[in-house]
């Protein structure tokens, strides 16, 4: 503990004991402020082995310090000396990348990823994170091309570190920008490779369908500002058990389900895996019925699928994915939500889908309605069974 810290709008007597957490090891300090985490940090400067992201810190300058940073819009400071307090120094740029909407590094581009690969991701991260519906930020076209080079680096990350890194792509207003960002520097593929080989269209008697991965990436944009809308309005619940495990706790929802947005991501992971495949993953529990119509299959061995790979989700994530054709009785709202995502997202044109998507706006309810009458209709007219 330090025996106090001055909060000078609230004058001397608000001076209170405060504990701050040291890191020797990288020369940090932090402590919490009002909700905040506040880290501390002399200059220093870095130099990499090959092997490893980690790097060894010596101490440096300003300047060195600000010429380790991912991106220029992270690499200004304010000074707090005397003779220039609270002056930008901003040696590469960063206030005007900033206004501009650019994302670039300090240094070369295959330098920076090739020392910590982890910032390609940071960089499909901040063009999610800090793109609006009216201003887009875009990465350098030679931070790209750098990107697309140095993709082999990942290969000394940890899963955990790269998992990280697109969960925060996914809780983004528009994961769609982040994800085709890795998509065109292939490091989408070498991630998920699932998912991007969603890409073709697909035929369904005998016609062209859509492109399944401009389908996912739609479905999850769907899904991010369905979500936002419905934590606005107070719609959705968290649940925590009870100490005793006998019931739960409920309280209104205030940030993104994560979860739900991988949901979207990954709803047709198995589609264009081949249809015995397919129907060896779900042999033990298909019924004849669904097993007369192969155009189920992906969404029951999607979760099947996810599970045998070690990817963990919520059971009501794992439903909502399975149902998510189909739809059944006692939909859950997380359920609702992603099978209306995927019936309405913008590339389908079927007859009266912006009917569909109107009635979205008004009850998710209705339109499941109109849809069920929808595909029970298209089965008969094909002759399938309901």
């Amino acid at each position: 503990y330090v025996d106090s810290v001055y909060y000078p709008s609230e004058g001397i007597s608000s001076r209170k004991p405060t504990k701050v957490s040291l890191f020797e090891n990288f020369g940090t300090a932090m402590l919490h402020f009002r909700g905040m985490e506040i880290e501390f940090v002399g200059a220093r400067k870095e130099s990499y082995h090959r092997e490893s992201r980690k790097p060894v810190v010596e101490s440096g300058t300003l300047e060195d310090d600000q010429r380790r940073r991912d991106f220029t819009i992270n690499a200004m400071a304010f000074s707090l000396c005397e003779e220039d307090y609270g002056s930008l120094v901003d040696p590469f740029g960063g206030i005007s990348d900033l206004a501009r909407g650019i994302i670039r590094t300090p240094l070369d581009p295959e330098v920076t990823f090739s020392d910590d690969p982890l910032r390609m991701f940071r960089a499909a991260r901040f063009a999610t994170k800090l793109s609006t519906g009216e201003f887009r930020f875009t990465i350098v076209p030679e931070c790209l091309s750098a990107m697309k080079n140095m993709a082999d680096r990942i290969s000394i990350l940890s899963k955990e570190r790269i998992v990280e890194e697109l969960c925060k792509i996914l809780q983004g207003d528009t994961p769609s920008i982040g994800l085709s960002i890795l998509d065109e520097t292939t490091l989408l593929e070498k991630v998920l490779p699932q998912v991007t080989n969603l890409k073709g269209v697909e035929t369904v008697d005998g016609r062209g369908h859509k492109d399944n991965f401009s389908h996912t990436l739609q479905v999850v944009d769907h899904l991010a500002q369905s979500e936002k809308e419905a934590i606005a309005e107070g719609l959705l619940m968290d649940y925590t058990p009870s100490p005793d495990g006998a019931a739960s706790e409920s309280k209104v929802r205030t940030s993104p389900n994560v979860w739900l947005r991988w949901a979207g991501l990954l709803h047709d992971i198995t589609k264009q895996m081949p249809k015995d495949e397919q129907l060896k993953l779900i042999g033990d529990f298909i019924t004849p019925l669904e097993k007369s119509n192969h155009k189920v299959w992906h969404q029951m061995s999607a979760p099947v699928f996810l599970k045998k790979n070690g990817i963990a989700m919520d059971e009501e994530i794992l439903s909502a994915i399975r149902w998510h054709t189909t739809g059944k009785a006692d939909m859950t709202l997380l359920e609702k939500i992603v099978y209306t995502a995927d019936f309405i997202s913008a590339d389908r044109d079927y007859p009266d889908v912006d009917t569909v998507r109107r009635l979205a706006k008004i009850s998710l309810e209705h339109a499941i309605l109109y849809t069920s009458r929808y595909t029970i209709g298209d089965l008969i007219s094909h002759d399938r069974p309901v």
